[in-house]
């Protein structure tokens, strides 16, 4: 999965030196986005610069690499570029090819997929170039084209997420890396759960095998005693109550464990477990200061209609 991402020349620094760098950069204040004041409330400028910044410090990450250590976390960090694919196709799609110009700016998806995504064409055009660039490599595009034709962007999409996952432990090698994967497919999969115990919609296509857990695609949904006991082995024991099964709440409460889970594994002498945990940390900060902006937006809205009724 490394020829999916940027070729980098750099040697890169010994990883117990990286290691130290890492621990250094997590114990420092997090740089912050413009801020915009009004109504009281304190909230980002552009939600996307967030994201932005995150993407600019896992190219900061991976120029530190050695080869070793890129090779090694390949499978990390191209999950990490999958959002970044897929907004430069909504963009394009929406006609915003200036927005495409600045996801891709610190992404470290290869060259020859920056220089398909810059093409000037009709959006079918370039899946299609997508496709024929994919086909042959870890993703294996097949039907890309075709899932576009049925589905637009959002057939995209579901396509390339779960070809990423029937592919990715074929190549991920490192016992860290392979419990990270494992632990998000957890993630996904009882989020995917609760959403179809909640509203009764029916998502076991979005099931993903291969978790530590053990939920297959093929598995009924389940109750919510089934849910709770579900949620209970991801957190490790414990009782998760009732309250916490409904997703906007359970989200926040999966992501805060494996959160844990991750920091307590960094502390390992594994660069490899340490560089892991980093990946999923600089993805929670920004989730969570996503959250923020979008709460503090959504409390600036709310009295302005309020103050004007």
């Amino acid at each position: 999965m490394l020829g999916l991402l940027h070729k980098c020349t750099r040697a890169g620094y010994p990883p117990d030196y990286l290691v130290s760098r890492i621990r250094g950069r997590i114990g420092a204040p997090a740089a912050r986005a413009p801020i915009t004041r009004a109504g009281g409330y304190t909230f980002r400028e552009d939600d996307a610069a967030i994201w932005d910044a995150a993407a600019a410090e896992r190219q900061w990450l991976y120029l530190q690499m050695d080869d070793r250590l890129r090779k090694d976390l390949a499978p990390l960090l191209l999950y990490g570029e999958l959002p970044t694919l897929i907004r430069c196709l909504r963009n394009l799609e929406a006609g915003r090819p200036d927005a495409v110009e600045v996801d891709l700016a610190a992404s470290l998806l290869a060259d020859e997929v920056k220089k398909i995504m810059a093409i000037h064409g009709p959006l079918a055009e370039i899946v299609g170039k997508l496709e024929r660039f994919f086909v042959d490599t870890a993703l294996g595009l097949h039907g890309l084209a075709a899932a576009y034709g049925e589905g637009g962007v959002h057939g995209c999409e579901e396509l390339i997420r779960r070809r990423y996952f029937e592919q990715v432990f074929i190549f991920a090698g490192h016992p860290e890396a392979i419990w990270w994967l494992r632990s998000l497919i957890d993630l996904r999969n009882v989020m995917t759960l609760a959403k179809c115990v909640r509203w009764k919609e029916s998502e076991r296509s979005m099931l993903i095998d291969g978790g530590h857990i053990g939920i297959r695609k093929r598995d009924q949904v389940p109750s919510e005693a089934g849910l709770e006991k579900l949620v209970r082995r991801f957190v490790g024991g414990g009782r998760a109550p009732s309250s916490d099964l409904h997703p906007v709440s359970l989200e926040p409460l999966l992501h805060d464990h494996l959160s844990t889970a991750m920091t307590r594994r960094m502390r390992s002498v594994c660069p490899v477990a340490c560089c892991s945990g980093y990946i999923w940390h600089i993805f929670a900060s920004a989730r969570k200061r996503s959250g923020e902006h979008h709460a503090a937006r959504f409390a600036v809205n709310f009295q302005g209609q309020t103050e004007g009724e």
